[in-house]
């Protein structure tokens, strides 16, 4: 009986055990990013592949790390990549109301390699209710450029890719937070590093 007993209760802890492994395995496999490792999806227009954020072009745009950007930062589902022919992005026809100024100078970006080049310049800032939207004036330049609107608190961006020199458009970041949040841009050459003269505003209307 007692052999009985302990042979009982030792299939009750491997039980137990096989339990708890099952639930950590299917834990971890709820891990928010590892879609990124497990499959291959489209995401307006872009192609997210073995942690590896590709263009509709097939460029790299971001390498991740489970889920994570270079610069330590969680990207969320609602990312997007963007390009000058889509929705995101509008002609003006005349400056609108500006706001906040976030960068109005001349910027040296590094060439995009790998996804991990680009940098932040300019000033942070806030997209309000009153200021959603981001003017752009590509004023001069030695190469297209990648632009990459972000909060890195909490996980969002939004990427334009290779603007010509001359562009002038309001660019929509699809998302209000909250009017404390922070906000920058990031930005790197397209086939080549350069200089960059570039003015960014948040901006009351998309013209």
């Amino acid at each position: 009986m007692k052999k009985m007993t302990k042979r009982l209760f030792g299939l009750v802890m491997a039980g137990v055990m096989m339990l708890s492994l099952a639930i950590s395995v299917s834990a971890a496999q709820q891990d928010p990013f590892d879609y990124y490792n497990d499959f291959t999806i489209e995401k307006n227009g872009c192609i997210v592949r073995d942690d590896v954020v590709y263009d509709r072009d097939g460029e790299v745009v971001v390498r991740l790390n489970h889920g994570m950007t270079p610069d330590g930062y969680p990207l969320m589902r609602n990312f997007q990549v963007c390009y000058l022919d889509d929705a995101s992005t509008y002609s003006v026809a005349r400056t609108p109301e500006l706001g906040q100024r976030i960068f109005d100078n001349t910027v040296r970006l590094p060439q995009n390699v790998n996804g991990t080049e680009s940098v932040v310049f300019g000033n942070s800032f806030n997209i309000t209710e009153a200021y959603p939207y981001i003017y752009l004036d590509y004023i001069s330049g030695d190469m297209p450029v990648n632009i990459a609107v972000r909060n890195n608190a909490a996980g969002y961006a939004k990427w334009w890719r290779a603007i010509q020199t001359g562009t002038v458009r309001t660019l929509d970041p699809g998302v209000i937070l909250e009017d404390n949040d922070q906000w920058v841009v990031a930005a790197s050459g397209q086939g080549q590093a350069g200089f960059a003269s570039l003015s960014l505003w948040t901006a009351a209307s998309l013209s």
